[in-house]
């Protein structure tokens, strides 16, 4: 179960990840939940998540050092931008059930498959300051930006890079 939340949407991160496990597990072949954590990415969660979770907290440093990161870790902008719109729906699922009055542990737990308990605290700062159409504005950047990578010639980690700096910027301009 530790594992799945850590592993990400990234095939070819995720195959890396697992090659380090069995590595790590030796001839035994046998892990604790505390050799997942020890041998499985740096900080429990993938470069896609940190990536998608600097965008959503709006925090520019987070995001160039994660996207940097995903990058060299073999991401595909596609991806990311799919990854990012996932998020988002989940946020506007959860805005929109804490909208309705629902308390947001009631609301979380709807969410299939559940946030990973490592990045709950985030996505329940990101749920109460991301209102439901912001999210929908976020949610159209993504899509027009996923557009854009499949039917232009833009150069896509830049594409990528400029919508989800937009996105942290919608984010940053809501603490002010």
């Amino acid at each position: 179960r530790t594992l799945a939340g850590i592993l990400g949407d990234d095939r070819q991160s995720n195959r890396r990840e697992l090659e380090k496990l069995v590595l790590y597990a030796g001839p035994s072949g046998e892990v604790s939940e505390d050799d997942v954590l020890a041998s499985i990415g740096d900080s429990g969660t993938t470069s896609l998540d940190e990536t998608i979770y600097a965008a959503a907290d709006g925090n520019i440093v987070d995001l160039d050092r994660s996207i940097e990161r995903f990058w060299a870790d073999g991401g595909e902008p596609v991806g990311l931008m799919r990854g990012m719109q996932r998020h988002f729906q989940r946020l506007h699922r959860v805005s929109g059930l804490l909208a309705s009055g629902e308390n947001y542990e009631s609301a979380a737990r709807r969410l299939r498959p559940p946030i990973f308990w490592k990045l709950a605290r985030r996505f329940q700062g990101q749920a109460s300051t991301w209102s439901g159409p912001a999210v929908e504005q976020a949610l159209q950047r993504l899509t027009e930006a996923e557009l854009a990578l499949k039917s232009t010639g833009t150069p896509a980690q830049a594409a990528c890079g400029r919508t989800l700096y937009a996105i942290a910027s919608m984010r940053r301009s809501k603490r002010r």
